[in-house]
């Protein structure tokens, strides 16, 4: 009697321990059959927005090079076409990685070797910037380099927006155990353009991507009355392959 009690007692509790597995895992499967549908909602918003507003901007800029008389306005012309056509391929490997819910990028990542011609198409647009690199470099890993890309891409867009005609400073600096990143503009020499919007997230978009890597990040005004951006990210020594 006491072995058939243990017996009917243990295939009790393996019943209710599966029936509890079972309900875990619809409870997931169901959590992110939401979580994927919101994914796939927000792309198509995005999507309808953005990719409609920057197709616009691209037609446009592909008429005026065609009507423009002198070679300065087509070649400004030309180049607003190239960004606008950048933009929407960004625009659609992140509406893909929505939709799909991975993080792999359909076009290669932005990396350090990129870091060159960034800082040309800002002094293209007529940003005067004095580029320095210390250091040895070494091998990192791929969110390091991305980082300090988006770093670097983000602390440039804000002085375009914000301090029209400074003169901006990058420094990247390979210390020891990590990676420096700094970008330093004076204070604006003509108002900002009102076209531009403020919307506040570039920077705390970018000090979450540091926190993640485990680095410090610092931003705000400086003695001069320009702006300062700051990265520190950690390479390990030597970096990872």
């Amino acid at each position: 009697m006491f072995g058939l009690y243990t017996r009917q007692r243990q295939d009790l509790i393996n019943s209710l321990r599966a029936q509890s597995e079972t309900v875990l895992r619809q409870r997931s499967l169901e959590a992110e059959r939401i979580r994927a549908d919101e994914r796939s909602r927000l792309a198509n918003e995005i999507h309808d927005v953005v990719a409609h507003s920057v197709s616009l901007m691209v037609v446009h800029a592909g008429t005026l090079k065609l009507a423009a008389t002198d070679a300065r306005t087509r070649d400004i012309a030309d180049r607003i076409r190239n960004a606008g056509r950048m933009a929407l391929e960004e625009l659609r490997d992140l509406v893909g990685v929505l939709r799909r819910g991975d993080v792999a990028p359909l076009s290669p990542a932005p990396s350090l070797a990129n870091l060159g011609g960034l800082i040309e198409e800002s002094r293209t647009a007529g940003t005067q910037i004095e580029f320095i690199v210390e250091g040895t470099p070494r091998k990192v890993s791929g969110a390091v380099e991305r980082t300090a890309y988006r770093v670097v891409q983000e602390a440039l867009t804000n002085a375009r927006k914000h301090a029209a005609g400074a003169p901006v400073r990058v420094e990247v600096i390979w210390q020891p155990s990590c990676l420096d990143v700094t970008v330093r503009n004076g204070p604006p020499v003509r108002p900002a353009a009102p076209e531009f919007p403020h919307s506040g997230y570039g920077l705390e978009s970018l000090r979450e991507r540091v926190n993640l890597l485990s680095g410090g990040f610092n931003s705000g005004p400086t003695d001069e009355g320009g702006w300062s951006v700051n990265a520190s990210l950690p390479t390990g020594g030597g970096g990872q392959p």
